[in-house]
């Protein structure tokens, strides 16, 4: 059980360091849901996300996002599931701002201003940019048949996708195929943690 947890804290850790940070980040309260693993990923935060994977692993109770209790098994699945999900629209957008040349409105010292959202998006970039995805639909964004995302939530995503390199995020896709993989061994936590961290930072 010792070499276990040592595994899982080397898989957590950045450069191999463990420190009373990530002990910290790892402990359990007790209880988690994966409705922080979304905007843990959208704020790029490791911590999070992190810790609901180590805790199912060790068998504390995780709710989906319906609030019920999932299965130890469930949980590395989910978390994969929805970090795929979030690369590919954040790659998705940083890839359309760069084509329609507004690629630096998403930089985090632009958007992470206070009033940044109704001043400059409510009202400026997001109105244009559910035209451009509109018009581009079926998209990663906006799926056959079905609308586009809220501003709101189109804000998150646009906040969100500033936050990351388009190189680190097609990396991120291009590993989820080895990702999954690893999911179906016995080394799935430690593969989805090293994964997520390697993007995550």
């Amino acid at each position: 059980l010792l070499a276990q947890e040592g595994r899982k804290l080397a898989a957590a850790s950045a450069a191999g360091r463990v420190d009373e940070d990530l002990v910290r980040a790892l402990c359990f309260p007790k209880e988690r849901s994966l409705d922080v693993v979304w905007d843990a990923l959208l704020e790029r935060k490791a911590a999070p996300v992190l810790d609901i994977i180590t805790a199912a692993a060790a068998g504390l109770p995780v709710r989906d996002r319906h609030g019920k209790i999932m299965t130890s098994d469930g949980v590395p699945i989910a978390v994969f599931g929805q970090g795929s999900l979030v690369f590919q629209r954040l790659l998705y957008l940083r890839l359309m701002a760069t084509e329609n040349g507004f690629v630096d409105e998403m930089a985090p010292e632009r958007t992470g201003d206070r009033y940044w959202y109704p001043s400059q998006f409510k009202n400026g970039i997001g109105p244009k940019l559910v035209e451009l995805l509109e018009a581009d639909a079926p998209s990663p964004l906006i799926r056959s048949g079905s609308k586009p995302p809220s501003l709101f939530m189109l804000g998150g995503l646009f906040r969100g996708a500033g936050r990351y390199r388009t190189s680190e995020l097609e990396r991120a896709l291009a590993e989820l195929g080895t990702v999954e993989t690893a999911l179906r061994g016995d080394l799935a936590v430690e593969a989805l943690s090293v994964w997520l961290t390697s993007i995550l930072g």
